[in-house]
């Protein structure tokens, strides 16, 4: 069965839950994953609105860290009926369509709204392939409402969308900034080249707890919302090997730190050292979102 995610903040448990099986935390990577997606109309600013362009990029992560190489096609459309199997539907054909290269390290495309769009939102719908398939163009529907829903040599893909408001009362939006003064491992500096016989190594043993803290985030950074309100961040943290003590972190007008427990793998390793990726996502509710990577090493 394919898996459908609906990237955005009230659907957070979608991207959270695993499909791998009952016993693997929806916060482990054990596959290629579509964690979000980061959205821009300016440097910074999300604004979207007739006439505008929206600069768009799949936030993926696997097993292995760094680039993803992977294949995808996206579909932007005016929001339609909500179908219980497939999600949102567009209303209509489609205004704008993108197929990634195949060979992609970059899963980024742009999409310009029709300078005569009046309707109150638009949705992406897009069918992400595994690494070495790509989406099978010849069953894309011809109505134009649909991506196709499935890869080449029959592989299943991963079928994903995006509702997003147009000209709404809530933008422009700042989008959340998570920097690396804003993490740290066991109250250490915790820099991004952290794995094994890098120049930063960070070093864990099996079953070796680590406390990861987060902030301060100052109430600046926190906008207004269209309701005169400060906005929350959720912070979500993936990673490949060992678990998290819970899988996201809140913050409001209350909590502007957190600390969160990470568990390496209890059972001895394949190997004498394994590099564990990390991936933390900040997201501010109004589809603001960023993404910082990690590593240490389990040695």
């Amino acid at each position: 069965m394919r898996a459908l995610v609906t990237v955005g903040w009230l659907s957070i448990c979608s991207l959270l839950v695993a499909c791998e099986g009952d016993f693997v935390p929806g916060s482990t990577i054990t596959e290629l994953r579509l964690l979000g997606m980061e959205l821009e109309t300016d440097d910074g600013i999300l604004d979207v609105r007739p006439g505008s362009s929206l600069n768009a990029s799949l936030i993926l992560s696997t097993p292995e860290g760094g680039d993803v190489v992977a294949s995808f096609f996206v579909l932007a459309c005016e929001t339609g009926s909500v179908d219980p199997q497939r999600g949102p539907l567009c209303r209509q054909a489609a205004f704008s369509q993108y197929v990634s290269p195949f060979d992609a390290t970059e899963p980024a495309f742009r999409v310009t709204v029709p300078e005569d769009y009046d309707a109150e939102s638009m949705l992406l719908q897009g069918l992400l392939c595994p690494p070495g398939a790509e989406p099978a163009l010849d069953v894309i529907p011809e109505d134009g409402v649909l991506p196709p829903d499935g890869c080449s040599d029959g592989q299943i893909g991963t079928v994903f969308s995006l509702e997003i408001p147009v000209a709404s009362e809530d933008w422009p939006n700042q989008l959340p900034v998570l920097v690396s003064d804003n993490i740290s491992l066991n109250d250490q500096p915790w820099p991004l080249d952290g794995g094994c016989d890098m120049p930063n190594e960070q070093v864990a043993s099996v079953g070796e707890t680590k406390v990861v803290q987060f902030g301060p985030f100052a109430n600046s950074i926190r906008e207004l919302t269209a309701d005169g309100e400060q906005e929350r961040l959720l912070l979500s943290h993936f990673t490949t090997h060992g678990e998290w003590d819970r899988q996201f972190s809140i913050f409001d007008d209350l909590i502007s730190e957190a600390e969160v427990e990470w568990i390496a793998p209890e059972t001895p390793l394949r190997a004498e050292e394994i590099t564990v990726h990390f991936d933390f996502v900040l997201r501010d509710g109004r589809l603001g979102m960023t993404r910082v990577r990690r590593q240490l090493c389990i040695r």
